[in-house]
């Protein structure tokens, strides 16, 4: 679960047009082709390594799973978040 400390310390991060916390923003986050649903408990789109790199490393202090996404057009479940937490959408913003 995602405390309300890691949400307000990544809403300084990152803008809210790139981070989605609505269960309803994040559920098309949580499936690829594989048509396994797991959503996210939050959606991230960041475009700098340093985004990256310090939203990495607030989840790793709070044990939030992350989980890289690219279009979502697998058909493994990759990049669904079967372990919830964070979803990270890398590509284009």
């Amino acid at each position: 679960m995602l405390s309300s400390e890691l949400v307000a310390q990544i809403q300084k991060i990152i803008p809210s047009e790139r981070f989605h916390t609505d269960p309803v923003d994040c559920y098309t986050y949580g499936y690829d082709n594989s048509r396994k649903i797991f959503p996210p408990e939050a959606v991230v789109f960041p475009v700098s390594t340093d985004e990256v790199a310090t939203v990495v490393s607030l989840c790793n202090r709070y044990k939030i799973p992350i989980t890289p996404r690219g279009r979502g057009t697998g058909t493994a479940g990759g990049s669904t978040p079967d372990q919830g937490g964070l979803c990270y959408h890398l590509s284009e913003w």
